[in-house]
Formats: structure tokens, C-alpha cells, sequence
């Protein structure tokens, strides 16, 4: 699940640019693929259509997500 909060590894540009790590501050859950607006949540699934809204200025759809960061041993994670 993507939460607000999570960080996730994403490619820019629509999916054309390398992978870059984001935290993920809003996320609209959409109908389709690529629909830049929809309904506010505070989670998703990964299989799930969306946009998020994060952390460095950009925005992505869902497509364009290829997966969560996982926090290390050495990180404190809040829940």
C-alpha cells in the first residue's frame, strides 16, 4: 500500500526518465490510467490507478511508480 508518507521510486517525464525517490504528501485515487484529477485518499494499492502528489515539486501517475521504499533497520518508521 501507498500510503502519504511512503516513499516511493518513481521515473519522471512519464515514465521516460531514470528512478528517483520521493515521499508521497497527497494521492488522489483516479478511473483510469492517465486522469490527473480524482478522489482524495490516504492510501492505494500499487495495482490501483492514482496520482500522487510528492514531496519534490512533481507529481506522478500511477504507471510511473515502480515500487515503495522500504526503510532500513537503522531508520525509525512512524506509524
Amino acid at each position: 500500500m501507498i500510503r502519504t508518507g511512503s516513499k516511493v521510486l518513481y521515473r519522471g517525464s512519464w515514465g521516460r526518465d531514470g528512478q528517483k525517490i520521493a515521499e508521497v504528501i497527497a494521492i488522489e485515487q483516479t478511473q483510469g490510467p492517465n486522469e490527473k484529477y480524482g478522489d482524495e485518499v490516504d492510501a492505494v494499492s500499487l495495482d490501483e490507478h492514482y496520482v500522487l502528489t510528492l514531496n519534490n515539486g512533481h507529481w506522478c501517475y500511477s504507471y510511473q511508480v515502480d515500487g515503495l521504499v522500504q526503510p532500513t533497520e537503522n531508520q525509525s518508521v512512524t506509524k
